[in-house]
């Protein structure tokens, strides 16, 4: 009996423990599934918020672009708009800009074609040339008259007349004429001897741009009003070689100091056969000029008076210079600019005058006026102005028949031009006046 009641009492106990074995497991596997539940369930909303924040971003970039569309259809037919352009040059600004450019193409020495001609008037225009009646031809003068144009703008002076040197002398910004420190040439040689014969320079006449010559302009330009900046603007040498320009005050006050000193001198070495009169003579070659002398030494060419004093003098002097070389600022004895040539045969034939321009010889009140054409007579000077110019800016001296002999810078040189009876002609439609010298 009691042995049942044993094994009763085991059998429920291992029923209880299976039992709660069993709640345990069960109890296990709820809990597991409701972690894998809870996991699902944040997963998901993870997707789903990552989903939203995707939807959010895309309709983020969607606002921003639709809220950009002016700025993106502005700036994307500038990116695309030359592509198709480029095959439609009627419609392209830029390839049209750089077609005007081209129209500059380069032309040298010995070219001659119409681009020639508008280049001289320019470079007249700007005072690098006599002004004159154009050619077609690239001579010469023409090459000067761009090396000059290069050298005020310190370039190199190769005499070509390029595309981009055209672009800059038919601009706005091209600079007129001038000359400054450390230029050398013809020009610069005259600018001695006219400074010399005011009174401001005497040192060598060397043709260049140096220290003294530079004091000499500063001088110069503080005498006359000028702007003192040692430079020679084409004003400053309109002024220079015109009646108008102030000598040197101290050329003034020693110039009559000679005269009296020299008189009382002179008697007493008479007993050397004259040895102290050759020296009078002297200043007037100007062989070795000292304070003095220097204004006499101006004749730079031909010097003393080696034709007639007469029309027929200064004709004969004028056709003996026919075919020498046209040079901007030179006044022989064998290059020469228009006013330079005047000069010359004045000077050769005995006339006393300064080295001045074509305006300032016009305006000589001594010499007679000749106003018309008509009325010239073998001799007379002839001044012109130009179909851009009202006022004379060239000159020549008339042979008669009609004809006139005057340094051409168009043409390069000394030669023969002629009126004409019709009246638009050149230099019928542009003369100005004549001056008698002879009377």
């Amino acid at each position: 009996m009691y042995n049942v009641v044993m094994k009763e009492s085991r059998r429920q106990k291992r029923g209880d423990s299976a039992l709660k074995s069993s709640l345990i497991f069960r109890a296990v596997i709820m809990t597991l599934c409701s972690v894998l539940l809870v996991v699902c369930l944040l997963f998901i909303i993870s997707i789903y918020a990552n989903s939203n924040k995707a939807d959010l971003a895309e309709a983020e970039d969607r606002t921003s672009l639709s809220a950009q569309p002016t700025i993106e259809a502005t700036n994307i037919p500038d990116v695309e708009t030359p592509t198709p352009k480029i095959s439609a040059p009627n419609d392209t600004p830029q390839p049209t800009d750089e077609i005007i450019v081209s129209e500059y193409y380069t032309i040298v020495l010995g070219d001659e074609n119409t681009s020639v001609a508008n280049l001289q008037v320019r470079l007249m225009e700007l005072g690098y040339m006599d002004y004159d009646e154009p050619s077609s031809t690239f001579n010469y003068a023409t090459q000067s008259a761009v090396m000059l144009f290069q050298r005020a703008q310190d370039m190199e002076m190769t005499g070509i007349a390029d595309s981009t040197l055209q672009e800059l002398i038919f601009s706005d910004q091209a600079p007129a004429y001038q000359v400054k420190i450390s230029d050398s040439g013809a020009d610069i040689r005259s600018l001695q001897y006219r400074l010399n014969e005011l009174g401001y320079y005497d040192a060598k006449i060397s043709g260049y741009f140096g220290p003294n010559t530079e004091a000499s302009v500063l001088s110069f330009q503080m005498q006359n009003g000028l702007l003192a900046n040692g430079v020679v603007s084409y004003e400053d040498w309109q002024l220079l070689y015109s009646s108008d320009a102030l000598a040197s005050v101290r050329y003034e006050e020693v110039t009559p100091s000679p005269t009296p000193t020299k008189a009382p001198r002179t008697p007493k070495p008479s007993t050397n056969s004259g040895a102290s009169t050759p020296k009078p003579s002297n200043t007037g070659s100007g062989s070795n000029p000292t304070s003095t002398p220097k204004p006499t030494s101006s004749t730079t060419g031909g010097g003393s008076s080696s034709y007639s004093h007469s029309p027929s003098g200064i004709i004969e002097c004028a056709k003996d210079q026919m075919g020498k070389s046209y040079v901007w600022g030179d006044e022989g004895p064998n290059t020469f600019d228009c006013s330079g040539l005047v000069y010359f045969c004045l000077k050769s034939c005995g006339v006393s005058t300064s080295r001045v321009t074509a305006r300032s010889f016009s305006q000589k009140s001594s010499w007679e006026l000749v106003s018309s054409i008509d009325d010239l007579r073998e001799g007379d000077l002839v001044f012109f102005k130009s179909d851009t110019s009202d006022g004379v800016n060239h000159t020549g001296i008339y042979i008669g028949g009609g004809r006139f002999i005057h340094a051409s810078s168009s043409k390069g040189e000394v030669v023969r031009s002629s009126f004409s009876s019709d009246s638009t002609q050149y230099w019928n439609r542009n003369f100005v006046c004549g001056r008698r010298v002879f009377g």
